[in-house]
């Protein structure tokens, strides 16, 4: 069994090895939470008991760490992260990778948001140069 809670958190890093890693700092941080708080409380309310045995009793409340992080697995495949990188894309030429651009959705999105700014950024500059010509020529007459 575990004798502290660093060996807890130390299986539980191994069970989820391979795992994204904002899942393994997640599950991590709340399993290290939880352990040192209920560690706390448990040798306060029971100051009879040893820190192994106090510990042991959290654990078994808790779960091992197999079942934690089998646990935060299903969780992960449930829900897709929000800026996760797709996936891995095999190497292109150098041709492929300059004109991927034209094949690119987003890029063509851009383009077209480019497209329909002109038109606002036009009259914003117009409507500026005209107010600061117009102070400039009233100031000076």
């Amino acid at each position: 069994m575990f004798n502290n809670v660093e060996e807890y958190l130390k299986s539980l890093k191994n069970e989820l090895k391979g795992s994204d890693l904002a899942l393994i700092q997640d599950a991590l941080s709340d399993a290290e939470e939880y352990l040192r708080t209920a560690l706390e409380e448990g040798l306060k309310t029971t100051p009879e008991l040893s820190r192994g045995d106090v510990l042991k009793s959290i654990i078994e409340k808790y779960g091992p760490p197999s079942e934690i992080a089998s646990a935060y697995k299903e969780i992960e495949s449930r829900t897709a992260p929000a800026l996760a990188p797709s996936r891995k894309q095999e190497p292109q030429s150098l041709f492929a990778r300059f004109f991927g651009v034209l094949g690119d959705p987003r890029a063509w999105g851009a383009f077209l948001y480019l497209l329909l700014a002109i038109i606002p950024g036009t009259i914003y500059g117009v409507w500026a140069m005209t107010g600061v010509f117009l102070s400039l020529f009233l100031c000076l007459s």
